[in-house]
């Protein structure tokens, strides 16, 4: 992924859609934005988290929250 686009344009454009555990598994993340006009400008944040999804995948566990 090299470009990030916010969660209401991927729902105009039909890319965003209702999770069902039938899919398969998934993780939600959140950060904060580092500017008004883009979330992480230069995509900083995003290869950290690419870097620990690619290294670290077998670290990720499961929280459920009731």
């Amino acid at each position: 992924m090299t470009v990030l686009k916010r969660h209401e344009a991927l729902k105009e454009e039909g890319l965003v859609v209702q999770f069902d555990e039938s899919m398969g598994k998934a993780i939600f993340v959140s950060h904060q934005w580092l500017s008004k006009e883009h979330p992480d400008p230069s995509m900083t944040q995003l290869k950290v988290l690419q870097d620990y999804v690619a290294d670290g995948a077998d670290l990720i566990c499961s929280l459920w929250l009731p």
